[in-house]
């Protein structure tokens, strides 16, 4: 591009940022132009979350403003250590500027990323989480925000094409290097509240997927503060044909360190998830992971129901969490009592178990955490009975609204004094078209004994 015309567009975004009113408009914008400047798939803005750090992996970078993400991309890098990636060492400005993938300047572009475990050492490249190449991309540039020198994040940027970024990353450059004092004037209040979004984006989709087979509905009520929200999340995925597998975990603690720890914890499962046999086998390998990636004294409790929405049957693990329910169609409520094991990451080398129960058409499946059942009145606590009595009033089938009236119920049995804890529910059931296929119930057990 001619420098004349460089210039122009460089005094042109920079007075646009110092126009926006918002912290998001301002990091909407940045990605939005970044994007389309350099004609490129996606675009992620990070900023630094003060006052975040996650022990050895430095702080936590959530990404505050995206362009073309996919939604399950978005989720998994949403909320990320800085010393776990190739973002956070742009940003701390931990590079090698004689290596070729880094700029002059400490900028990372390079054209041909599934070639660099073949060329480099993984001394040379540090550390990298891979999601990037996972999701097909062949191009990626990370550029430092400096505040006056100062790294306060970075722009992410990727494509799926070959060799795509080196005409157009000298005026993104220029641009990162002033626009960090334009992202940072706006107030404190919302740039957390920024933070808090990334949080939730990380953890807990606003809409559980769509799965064949089943209908799902969640609903979380958390902390409005990053500082006070809590380590909840929930995943949906589909391992293999014909199952679905549903996780909810808490990870302990509160604040950043906890939301950074928990998406850690939720990304290895899912990620474990495929090559897993059974849920008991998911969680031996998490465990085995975790516990050498967790801080001392920190654990997940979780658990994890395999369905076959075809059969009905539902294969379940605990670790450290409580136990799901069966809400049947005549108000009854039943806990899926197994043996119950140590949290994930408490300590290595724990074996778990499984249990198989058998879910009928019109059961809903009931997970959730703590949070719910143990948010208190004068000592009395919400409880499964808590939960009981609003299914027993129930006036909708819709089951997010389920959820929803059931976080509801619990927090407005709450103590007002007292901090309430994070609290999700998420619950399934078989779709109508797949009662045709489960067989009849007298002629199965509807429970096993844990293996």
């Amino acid at each position: 591009m001619p420098a004349m015309y460089s210039a122009t567009e460089l005094t042109r975004v920079i007075e646009r940022l110092a126009t926006c009113a918002t912290f998001a408009e301002a990091v909407d914008f940045l990605a939005e132009w970044a994007r389309g400047y350099a004609l490129c798939d996606v675009a992620l803005v990070r900023m630094a979350a003060e006052g975040g750090e996650s022990g050895e992996g430095g702080p936590w970078i959530p990404v505050c403003g995206q362009q073309g993400a996919t939604p399950t991309f978005r989720r998994d890098e949403t909320f990320v250590a800085a010393r776990e990636c190739m973002c956070g060492r742009v940003m701390l400005r931990d590079v090698n500027v004689e290596l070729p993938f880094f700029t002059p300047r400490g900028s990372f572009v390079w054209g041909r990323v599934s070639s660099l475990g073949s060329r480099f050492s993984p001394e040379q490249i540090g550390p990298m989480r891979g999601r990037c190449v996972d999701e097909g991309f062949e191009s990626l540039a990370i550029f430092a925000i400096l505040d006056q020198g100062r790294p306060v994040g970075v722009l992410h940027l990727a494509d799926r094409k070959p060799d795509h970024f080196q005409d157009s990353a000298d005026l993104i450059e220029e641009i990162c290097e002033q626009a960090g004092s334009l992202l940072l004037k706006h107030q404190t209040t919302e740039f957390q509240r920024s933070v808090t979004d990334a949080i939730q984006a990380a953890l807990l989709p606003n809409q559980p997927p769509r799965t064949r087979g089943l209908d799902i509905g969640a609903y979380f009520a958390s902390a409005a503060e990053a500082s006070q929200i809590g380590g909840d999340f929930y995943d949906v995925l589909e391992p293999n044909p014909g199952e679905v597998l549903l996780i909810v975990g808490d990870y302990s603690g509160k604040g950043l360190e906890a939301a950074g720890m928990a998406t850690r914890a939720r990304y290895t499962l899912s990620s474990l998830a495929v090559q897993a046999q059974s849920p008991a086998d998911l969680f031996d390998r998490a465990n085995d992971r975790l516990a050498t990636m967790l801080p001392h004294d920190r654990f997940v409790s979780a658990v994890a129901c395999l369905i076959r929405p075809a059969s009905g049957e539902l294969r379940m693990a605990l670790a450290g969490h409580p136990a799901p329910l069966f809400l049947k169609e005549v108000g009854d409520v039943e806990e899926l009592n197994m043996a119950r094991r140590p949290p994930l990451g408490a300590f290595a080398e724990t074996i778990y178990t499984e249990a198989l129960f058998q879910l009928q058409h019109s059961d809903v499946l009931l997970l959730y955490t703590d949070g719910v059942t143990e948010a208190r009145r004068h000592g009395d606590f919400f409880g499964v009975s808590g939960i009981a009595g609003v299914w027993a009033a129930r006036r909708a089938a819709d089951l997010g609204v389920l959820a929803r009236d059931i976080c509801r119920a619990a927090g407005a049995f709450h103590d007002r004094p007292d901090s309430p804890d994070d609290r999700l529910v998420l619950a399934a059931q078989i779709t109508p078209a797949m009662v045709s296929l489960i067989p009849d119930p007298s002629r199965l057990n509807a429970t096993m004994a844990a293996r």
